[in-house]
């Protein structure tokens, strides 16, 4: 778990704001008007990379831990 959330749902809410993602950026149109908006939708991408690789920190410290905490029974 991170927080209150498990790893499933940390991985359903990335998977989330990557679909929201790529729905916004497939109605932008290429005008320097929608730059800013192209930005954010690249620093979403960029946070849910992050929020994946995090929840794989996670997991493999929480296999470490077991590993750990079993040898020294």
């Amino acid at each position: 778990m991170i927080g209150k959330l498990s790893y499933d749902e940390m991985l359903k809410l990335a998977d989330q704001l990557n679909k929201s993602s790529d729905i916004i950026k497939s109605y932008m149109k290429d005008e320097e008007s929608s730059n800013n908006v192209r930005k954010f939708c690249e620093e979403v991408d960029t946070y849910t990379r992050f929020l994946i690789s995090s929840v794989q920190l996670y997991k493999y410290s929480d296999e470490a831990l077991k590993t750990m905490i079993e040898k020294n029974k």
